[in-house]
């Protein structure tokens, strides 16, 4: 059963390459196997296939809470990914509030964010890779992140005059510090 879903998985991933560097690759790889194993479907898929193999695996296995959690946040992840890849600024547009996936705003809420933090699709979309972070790698992975983060988070503050008299600004970057916070204490 495990084989045939990797199959099938394997043939939609790697048919929808867009790359000659990934198809080269392929017909290289395919020389030694005739089915490709789940890391290289994995590995080769973007986050909008992994998004929708994700979403697969949850109407498959509906009872499995893990993956519910992962499908609650990866749409937010995907969209923070993009954002940076394509080089948008995620500081504009601050003070705007957007309707939260309910899943990942109930879980920000349990974790302490207030409502009209987590109402910022911005703060609730890092919440969400802090969230599918912790979930999915090991602490050591989670405590490096931290340190990354909260080295980013001290070189804001050092620029707090810049932005001092911006709310919206102040408000958002105290919601990443409370995500922060959070987080260390896992």
């Amino acid at each position: 059963m495990v084989t045939k879903l990797v199959i099938k998985l394997s043939l939609i991933f790697l048919s929808w390459s867009y790359s000659d560097k990934v198809i080269i690759w392929r017909r290289n790889f395919e020389k030694y196997y005739n089915e490709s194993p789940i890391w290289v479907v994995l590995d080769l898929a973007s986050i909008g296939k992994l998004r929708f193999f994700v979403n697969y695996l949850v109407d498959k296995y509906p009872t499995n809470n893990y993956l519910k959690l992962i499908n609650n946040n990866i749409r937010y992840v995907s969209d923070i990914r993009n954002s940076c890849a394509h080089n948008k600024p995620i500081l504009l547009n601050l003070q705007k509030t957007s309707r939260i996936y309910k899943p990942v705003f109930t879980n920000a809420q349990r974790m302490g964010l207030k409502k009209e933090e987590i109402k910022n699709l911005k703060v609730a979309k890092i919440f969400s890779v802090f969230e599918l972070y912790r979930i999915m790698c090991s602490q050591g992975m989670n405590y490096h992140r931290y340190q990354e983060f909260s080295i980013y988070l001290d070189r804001v503050e050092q620029t707090i005059a810049l932005h001092e008299q911006n709310n919206d600004i102040k408000r958002f970057f105290s919601s990443l510090r409370k995500i922060l916070d959070e987080f260390k204490s896992e």
